[in-house]
């Protein structure tokens, strides 16, 4: 038996890494997925872990960015890792994972951001758990909104392009990512079973715009992609969504950054209730579902506004992606002493009269986010500092919570 992992070639591993989608229930093997799957491995960057030739493990990767606060931060967003029954033994998905990090930063990305299946596997690849995603379901005739006065346009699959560029334009919350690709977002949307997207335009541009994956007669429908450039927008889709009460008994959609979907439901209790266990239940569930990394700790922090009394400290960071690494790109573990003025700056080395925070890269990550502050941090394994500088580092980075607006 020969291993490897190496760089995908469609003309050798196309077949073999269909097939291993299909095993662990990813895919069905259909044609329609081929050719989304082919269409996706063709962009960003594609690697195999190859068992006789054949391609028993993948992952994907491509560039993008995150915004933190005013400050777009590149990353190198992870689509996919996976690892088929043949595969279990070799440890391709640790290998593979550290091999998409080694590559994004090699190419001078600064921080590296994935989905999960669950929490843990990605924690020992230094990631660490972003915020919660707001899930709402809700009876589009509860909103409180406007009703819609003009006729949207249709969308389909083929308007990718004119979708991810709107996507790229939108109003963007701290939190927020963009994947370059626009193949990226032509197949997502080739995944929605019966796709509707509808959106409106000024002049030839694209502003606001839904794609949701219908079901049946009354739904529940799911908003998978949206996209607005104004908050007036977004409530004019919700509008859109109002417009199809006379049919739809429930929508689902992800909560929007910066805003509560509870504002605008009609008498939200009592619809909850009273949909309870039901095919159609109203509610709003929160769950943690994507993990982000820094690649580079001075390309993040540097410039990040502090808003505390001026300071300086230590910060000791290990990285436990190091273990998986066979490349000359060894992780960010290491010492940097952090100034704080009305910014942050960051310098590699130590010095010896000034507090110190010992941190993994995973809770470094998560407070520079602001997921959550450093002194919940330092409840659990990871972030360990003195009280006097775990109260500096709680005044001094403030930022809003979070919130992807694309899910990858």
């Amino acid at each position: 038996m020969t291993t490897e992992i190496c760089a995908y070639d469609a003309q050798l591993h196309f077949d073999s890494a269909v097939r291993h989608w299909a095993e662990i229930n990813w895919g069905d093997g259909a044609e329609k997925e081929q050719v989304r799957l082919r269409r996706s491995w063709e962009v960003g960057s594609t690697i195999v872990g190859v068992i006789d030739g054949a391609a028993e493990a993948l992952g994907h990767w491509v560039p993008g960015s995150v915004r933190h606060l005013d400050r777009e931060v590149s990353m190198g967003a992870i689509t996919a890792i996976t690892t088929g029954p043949l595969a279990r033994q070799h440890k391709f998905a640790s290998r593979i994972t550290a091999r998409c990090l080694a590559e994004a930063a090699n190419d001078g990305l600064a921080t590296a951001g994935l989905g999960i299946f669950d929490q843990g596997f990605y924690d020992r690849m230094g990631f660490g758990m972003g915020s919660y995603d707001y899930v709402a379901v809700f009876d589009p005739a509860q909103l409180s909104v406007p009703t819609l006065d003009r006729t949207p346009v249709r969308l389909t699959v083929d308007d990718y392009e004119e979708v991810c560029a709107a996507l790229h334009r939108r109003f963007r919350d701290h939190g927020s990512a963009v994947l370059d690709p626009p193949e990226l977002v032509r197949a997502e949307l080739a995944l929605f079973d019966k796709p509707m997207g509808l959106g409106f335009r000024d002049g030839e541009r694209l502003t606001h715009f839904l794609f949701m994956d219908t079901k049946g007669d009354y739904g529940p429908h799911s908003v998978n992609v949206y996209s607005y450039e104004s908050r007036h927008q977004l409530v004019e889709l919700l509008g859109l969504l109002k417009s199809f009460s006379d049919q739809t008994l429930a929508v689902r959609m992800l909560q929007p950054g910066g805003v509560q979907m509870q504002d605008f439901f009609d008498r939200p209790f009592r619809n909850a209730e009273r949909t309870k266990g039901g095919q159609y239940a109203c509610d709003i569930s929160a769950r943690a579902f994507w993990q982000l990394r820094m690649l580079d700790v001075a390309a993040c922090v540097t410039n990040t506004p502090w808003r505390s009394e001026p300071t300086r400290f230590n910060v000791e960071v290990t990285d436990p992606v190091v273990v998986h690494l066979d490349g000359p790109w060894a992780g960010v573990g290491g010492s940097y002493v952090f100034e704080a003025d009305d910014v942050l700056s960051v310098e590699h080395g130590r010095d010896g009269e000034v507090p110190t925070l010992r941190c993994s890269v995973n809770a470094l990550t998560r407070w520079w986010m602001g997921v959550v502050p450093a002194s919940g941090l330092a409840l659990r394994p990871g972030f360990d500092a003195d009280p006097e500088l775990l109260t500096q580092l709680d005044h001094g980075l403030i930022t809003p919570e979070p919130s992807r607006g694309w899910n990858f």
